[in-house]
């Protein structure tokens, strides 16, 4: 469920942006797709630590969906994050 609304957020984001075009408005569109970003990472981040699917086949490919979305590259993040569990602080 959680997924499906921050696509659709993520969808609307941008078919916002393409409306609204040369514009001051594209500063609020531009808001309102950082507060989307944010959540797309979060879900990037459930899905790194294989808390959404069952296989890893399957969080590894939503994982880097979900990255590439917000250009953030997954399997760097994921190298990175897994040494910080690792060392924390």
């Amino acid at each position: 469920l959680r997924i499906t609304a921050v696509a659709g957020l993520y969808a609307t984001g941008w078919i916002a942006f393409a409306l609204v075009g040369d514009s001051w408005w594209t500063l609020a569109v531009a808001a309102f797709l950082a507060v989307v970003f944010g959540q797309v990472a979060l879900v990037a981040h459930d899905v790194a630590h294989r808390q959404v699917f069952r296989r890893r086949r399957a969080s590894e490919v939503s994982g880097r969906i979900a990255g590439a979305s917000i250009g953030m590259g997954y399997g760097w993040w994921q190298d990175k994050h897994t040494r910080h569990h690792a060392n924390p602080n």
